[in-house]
């Protein structure tokens, strides 16, 4: 398997594992915000994780990834239905990614001030990209989890660890 495929793979494993937690919570540990805190709830994880995935597969074909171009889809924070069709919706477009080569040129805006035009942008891959939205979505889900233990709700103890990690615990 090439390593686009991989990194698909890969990402699209760690998308339906999130699907999997979001549809076992209760609507509120989704929706809510921690009383007294100022981090985002669950959904809105979610959904600035499912954000960047969005920008990605927009800004691919035209080679051109702006990540400050977000949709800020408000239904996917509030609706955990909504959010599971979606990440299946982000699952498809990413099996479609496949099929372009690892080496494209892309160039990426992320975290830019609005006023930097053209100079914010970067070169990378469409296949540094995937590894970035992986380790990115890794870390959104250990925030996830987080707070989620902050509510006492039960997370699986690999949710939010990246695969190294995981590796290396494998191996003790």
């Amino acid at each position: 398997m090439g390593s686009i495929a991989l990194s698909v793979e890969r990402n699209v494993a760690l998308l339906r594992q999130g699907r999997s937690l979001v549809l076992d919570l209760p609507d509120d540990a989704y929706r809510e915000k921690r009383p007294g805190s100022t981090a985002e709830s669950v959904g809105g994880h979610m959904r600035h994780v499912l954000d960047f995935y969005a920008c990605f597969l927009h800004g691919l074909p035209a080679g051109r990834i702006d990540y400050d171009a977000r949709l800020r889809d408000g239904r996917v924070e509030q609706d955990r239905g909504h959010a599971a069709a979606v990440v299946d919706e982000r699952c498809v477009e990413l099996s479609r990614v496949a099929a372009i080569a690892a080496s494209q040129s892309l160039v990426v805006r992320c975290d830019a001030d609005p006023g930097d035009g053209d100079d914010a942008f970067a070169m990378s891959t469409a296949g540094r990209e995937l590894q970035v939205l992986l380790s990115h979505t890794v870390h959104h889900y250990a925030l996830m989890a987080s707070l989620l233990r902050q509510w006492h709700i039960d997370v699986p103890p690999d949710f939010g660890v990246a695969p190294a990690t995981l590796a290396h615990w494998r191996s003790l």
